[in-house]
């Protein structure tokens, strides 16, 4: 296969640390060889020496949900515990079909991002660290499966405080990931692998955009002295077979804006809300039959 090259024979699949077993419906992302930071050890006399510094396996995947498979693998973005993270280890791997591909292993999902708008499919991108990886060479890209995107016109959004015509929603997760080693003795090739993942603070966000006036006392509220920081969610994404239950609680409002708009514009009101950190309760997300 000679270049040069177009999108039609990239692929990008996921799996069980360390072989990935599971297609998607990749729409972009990146993923490669690590990240290989440089140390400069500068001196006076204009000296710098430089060396590289601890690799970084690290990439994103941005999909469209089709299937269980799709919704397991965002399920794994949620931590089982808090006061002693764990996450779960995945397996990524992308490139270009029967040239080369990067694998990488003991992966945990650093961000989620899910969105959501009128007459747009759910979407889904997963950035994640890891601690190996390995070129991947002719690779045979596995055949994605069968499913229908999680339609617009197949949602539910309810929100404990009213409805406000909700036009689009993007929920933000982030879980503090990162890269550690050691001083110990290690292995010839790999002195500059991590040897383990940090898991930080989880924080969620979310951001909708809502065609009605906001009417709702934890709205409109926003200078009171003591907010409301009990503000509840559910949003369900389906595409009539599946579905998604997002369920977000402990929500507070961090701002509305109102865009001025052109005179054939659509009024529209951007709310961003933040939720509880490191509660089990703030984000929970079930993938089941409809």
């Amino acid at each position: 296969m000679a270049g040069p090259y177009t999108g039609i024979v990239q692929y990008g699949q996921w799996g069980a640390t360390p072989t990935p077993t599971i297609a998607l419906h990749v729409t972009g992302g990146e993923v490669g060889p690590p990240k290989s930071p440089i140390n400069h050890r500068e001196g006076v006399y204009a000296q710098d020496r430089m060396s590289g510094g601890m690799l970084e396996y690290s990439g994103r995947l941005d999909f469209i949900p089709f299937s269980e498979n799709c919704g397991t693998l965002i399920e794994y973005a949620v931590r089982t515990a808090y006061t002693s993270p764990a996450m779960t280890g995945l397996a990524f791997e992308g490139g270009v079909g029967g040239l080369n591909g990067w694998l990488h292993t003991g992966c945990n999902i650093d961000t989620l991002e899910l969105a959501q708008a009128v007459n747009d499919p759910l979407t889904a991108s997963i950035g994640w660290q890891g601690t190996g990886g390995s070129r991947v060479a002719a690779p045979s890209p596995i055949a994605p499966g069968d499913g229908n995107p999680y339609e617009w016109f197949y949602s539910t959004f309810t929100f404990d405080v009213g409805t406000f015509d909700l036009q689009s929603i993007r929920l933000r997760l982030a879980n503090g990931i990162r890269p550690g080693s050691s001083l110990d003795e290690k292995a010839a090739t790999s002195k500059r692998k991590p040897e383990f993942l940090r898991v930080g603070s989880e924080q969620v966000s979310l951001a909708l955009v809502m065609a009605s006036e906001l009417s709702s006392t934890s709205l409109d509220a926003m200078d009171d002295d003591a907010i409301d920081v009990d503000i509840d969610l559910v949003w369900v994404a389906s595409n009539g077979a599946r579905k998604l239950t997002i369920t977000l609680s402990d929500f507070a409002c961090a701002g509305i804006a109102m865009p001025f708009m052109s005179p054939d514009g659509d009024v529209a009101w951007n709310v961003e809300l933040e939720g509880k950190r490191n509660n089990a309760g703030t984000l929970s997300i079930v993938e089941a039959t409809v």
